[in-house]
């Protein structure tokens, strides 16, 4: 998990995953116009993060697995983007994983 704190307002942070760890099978496909705004040659360029919503359990947590942070990890840049895959929601369960709670 990554923490993205506010400078403005210390209340506000973002908690991120990476997706592929939770959801293996995860296959984002970013457009060819994401990748030219990311500077990126191929979508080998690019990692993933998806922004989480931390309830008391993992089967009420979420995370937003239909628009994904996409990051050059050659430059640095960086964009929320939306897929264009229905199979992709922005409330997906965590506990529609098959990991036990506490793992």
């Amino acid at each position: 998990m990554i923490s993205l704190q506010s400078l403005d307002d210390e209340t506000l942070s973002f908690i991120l995953m990476n997706p592929f760890r939770i959801f293996p099978d995860y296959t984002p496909e970013i457009s060819g116009q994401d990748l030219r705004e990311l500077g990126a040659e191929s979508p080998d360029d690019i990692s993933y993060y998806v922004v989480s919503t931390i309830r008391e359990t993992v089967a009420g947590s979420t995370v937003n697995l239909k628009a994904p942070l996409a990051v050059n990890a050659l430059n640095r840049r960086a964009k929320q983007i939306i897929l264009d895959q229905p199979e992709y929601t922005f409330r997906h369960a965590l506990g529609s994983t098959n990991r036990k709670e506490g793992e």
